[in-house]
C-alpha cells in the first residue's frame, strides 16, 4: 500500500492506494479518527477481508476539514485508474460543497488537478501495466 497526505485549500486529504488485507487496521484508524460511521467501517472491513478487487472508499468530516480515500487492488491498470477517478470525483465533490464552489466552474477543475498532481505517481504505477508487472 502506498500512502499520501495532501493538504489543499486548509483540508487535509489521506490516500491509501492499493491496499490490501494487511492493511485493514491502518485503514480502520484513519477512518475513524476522521470520524466515519460505523456502518462505513462495516463495508470496508466486509470488502478487504473478501479480498474484493476494484473497490474504494471515500468518508469526508466537513466540519473538521478531512477525507480518508481508500482505492484497493484492481485487477488491471485501467480498473485502477477507473476507482482512483470515482473516488477522486467523490473528494473534490466533497470539498466543494463544503466551499461553496460551483460543481462545473474553474475552481473546481484546478482542485481537482492539483489533487491529482499529489498522487500522480502512485496512480501511474498502479494503472501502468508494465509498471504493475515490475
Amino acid at each position: 500500500m502506498r500512502r499520501r497526505r495532501i493538504v489543499e485549500n486548509d483540508w487535509c486529504c489521506k490516500f491509501y492506494m492499493a491496499y490490501d488485507e494487511s492493511d485493514l487496521g491502518i485503514l480502520l484508524n484513519a477512518l475513524e479518527r476522521c470520524g466515519a460511521p460505523e456502518d462505513l467501517l462495516e463495508k470496508v472491513t466486509s470488502n478487504v477481508l473478501e479480498g474484493n478487487l476494484n473497490e474504494g472508499f471515500t468518508f469526508s468530516d466537513y466540519e473538521n476539514r478531512c477525507s480518508v480515500i481508500g482505492v484497493g487492488i484492481a485487477d488491471s491498470g485501467e480498473q485502477f485508474l477507473n476507482s482512483f477517478v470515482h473516488e477522486l470525483r467523490h473528494l473534490v465533490d466533497d470539498m466543494a460543497y463544503a466551499d461553496g464552489l460551483s460543481h462545473g466552474g474553474e475552481e473546481t477543475a484546478y482542485l481537482t488537478g492539483n489533487i491529482t498532481l499529489g498522487v500522480a505517481d502512485i496512480v501511474c504505477r498502479y494503472s501502468c501495466e508494465n509498471c504493475r508487472q515490475h
